[in-house]
């Protein structure tokens, strides 16, 4: 008995410590599942911008499906007239608001143009996102530019057909001309034609003369209606902007929380929205299934667990969250100390966004501004290539030049934007710490192909800025259209002037539209690009989306909220409907 009890004894003994171990074990996980800190649901969204919102407005129409939406940011739904109200675009608000209302990330000092302190990689940082303080521009794109979407990926789902469709559904379009074979009336966001609502019912003045200068100068008839996805409607000038704005008493800013996550929608006991929560990455398991996401709130480590998708609608985050959890570039976040998941190299290498310049001209006194304070722009256009050899930019949109005019009390600011630049930037994270900023740069003009977007806007200004100086003059193409306009800035004078005109660009390449896409680009699975399906699904991971403007093959040839809606309305039927 006393040698059994030497050979048994410590045996048992550690057989309960085992046991007990395990039982600590097994009791931490089910406390952790559990905690009343940590959700679960069947879908998890991070990101509480266009897409986000679309996507949660759609998941939780079933009852039977638990759905939570998380943001970064704040809810300012009502709190902050700043934004509720129609205000000046995002490059302006941001030098006012950027503390409160945005990403406060900055980009690599470019190569090029000299180191500013505005040199930006962000969006809005808010229930709502970038559509709580953007220009509210509703620019659809052209059918040449989804029709690249369908050849990059092999999907008929983003056909010109299939798009038109899915943006009636999102509109509630208010216009001058409203085509029912293009444009909707039932949905939920609400577009306006700028100058239509009292007390400015008529375009301006100074909007009939640009308009008359442009079709002079270019040949291009006047476009009634720019978001109609046919060839006739692809370049041309109009009179009017449409609007992500709602009018009534008072003007105010149609964003996505106001539009989607409306009081009905948020009474859906099934939807859950957590905001000031920042995410840090997606929990992924050995058999590389993402079942959750892990983030911060009120400074603790919380967790949201799937039971059937994760979605990432976080905008420029999108990319950084997606290496953060061992998706990238494998060699390089093994070097950092993040263990690979699925290694692709595509992640964020392609960051693409619009530049532009702000040109100055003198203006007859008597063209007054309009009356409604939505109408921050009076007129555009969109035009061709200007370069003399367009095999210099080939496969890119016919929508090369946007031009944007802005009425104020002296002057004519004219905005000149290069919608489909060749030369892509990048974002990557510095370290395995999800607190710190990502490195970010556009790499605008930096060569090769910066050399060409380089000539792009220096032709630009020749063929839009200076030849439409001579249209008002009455030396272009056509009669004087208004003889008291002049160039002021750049000055007419160095516009035979190559040299000075380069130089000019590259000191006043300044206006930044934070229109970022393309970092985590669909396309076709072995591709070398590609980042997700065509669907939005992540390769190598199963149950993760990036629904975004990530995923846009391209940089959007106009501004980018519309496609941001588009993909979230998409994507997220397409999940609902499994």
């Amino acid at each position: 008995n006393f040698a059994n009890q030497e050979v048994w004894g410590p045996f048992v003994a550690i057989v309960l410590v085992l046991v007990g171990i395990s039982s600590l074990f097994v009791l931490s996980i089910l406390s952790e599942n559990n905690d009343p800190s940590h959700v679960h649901g069947d879908y998890i969204i991070v990101g509480g911008g266009p897409a986000g919102c679309s996507i949660a407005e759609i998941l939780s129409r079933d009852p039977t499906k638990q759905v939570y939406l998380i943001e970064a940011g704040p809810n300012n739904t009502g709190k902050a007239p700043i934004l509720d109200t129609v205000t000046a675009a995002s490059p302006f608000v941001s030098n006012s608001f950027m503390d409160r209302y945005f990403w406060q990330f900055a980009q690599e000092p470019a190569e090029v143009i000299p180191n500013r302190p505005d040199l930006r990689y962000t969006g809005g940082r808010e229930l709502g996102g970038g559509t709580r303080v953007n220009g509210m521009q509703w620019v659809r794109g052209t059918d040449w530019g989804f029709g690249t979407w369908v050849d990059l990926t092999g999907d008929d789902l983003w056909n010109v057909t299939n798009v038109i469709n899915a943006y009636m559904e999102i509109e509630n379009y208010v216009g001058n001309t409203v085509d029912p074979t293009q444009r909707g009336t039932g949905g939920r966001l609400i577009v306006t034609d700028s100058m239509l609502a009292p007390p400015q019912t008529v375009p301006t003045s100074i909007s009939e003369k640009y308009v008359t200068a442009v079709e002079q100068m270019t040949g291009l008839p006047r476009l009634d209606d720019y978001n109609k996805l046919e060839p006739n409607s692809r370049v041309g000038p109009f009179l009017r902007w449409q609007m992500t704005a709602k009018y009534g008493d008072t003007v105010t800013r149609e964003s996505a929380d106001l539009a989607f996550l409306t009081p009905d929608v948020l009474k859906r006991p099934n939807l859950h929205v957590i905001t000031d929560a920042f995410v840090t990455k997606v929990l992924i398991n050995k058999a590389k299934e993402a079942y959750g996401v892990q983030y911060i709130k009120e400074g603790k480590e919380k967790f949201a667990y799937a039971r059937e998708r994760v979605i990432l609608s976080a905008g420029i985050q999108s990319p950084v969250i997606l290496m953060h959890s061992g998706i990238g570039n494998a060699t390089y976040l093994e070097s950092i100390g993040i263990k690979s998941v699925y290694d692709n190299p595509n992640v964020g290498i392609d960051a693409y966004n619009h530049q532009g310049m702000i040109l100055v001209f003198a203006k007859n006194p008597s063209d007054t501004i309009s009356d409604n304070p939505a109408d921050i722009y009076e007129s555009g256009a969109w035009l061709p290539d200007p370069n003399d050899d367009p095999e210099l930019t080939p496969n890119s949109s016919p929508r090369r030049i946007q031009t944007i005019v802005i009425n104020t009390p002296g002057v004519m600011l004219y905005g000149l934007i290069h919608v489909q630049p060749l030369k892509a930037g990048y974002v990557t994270i510095q370290d395995n710490n999800p607190l710190r900023p990502p490195l970010s740069s556009d790499r605008i003009l930096v060569s090769p192909e910066g050399d060409i977007d380089w000539d792009t806007y220096v032709n630009a200004i020749k063929q839009y800025a200076c030849k439409l100086r001579n249209e008002y003059k009455g030396f272009g193409m056509g009669p004087a259209v208004d003889p008291s306009y002049e160039m002021l800035d750049p000055p007419y004078s160095i516009c035979s002037d190559d040299a000075a005109l380069y130089e000019y660009v590259r000191t006043h390449l300044t206006l930044q539209a934070y229109h970022w896409t393309s970092t985590a680009k669909m396309g076709m699975e072995g591709d070398g690009i590609s980042v997700t399906n065509s669907r939005g699904s992540v390769w190598g991971v199963s149950k993760l989306t990036v629904a975004d403007n990530s995923i846009i093959p391209h940089l959007h040839d106009g501004n980018t909220q519309a496609p941001a809606y588009l993909i979230g309305h998409v994507i997220g039927k397409e999940i609902a409907a499994g």
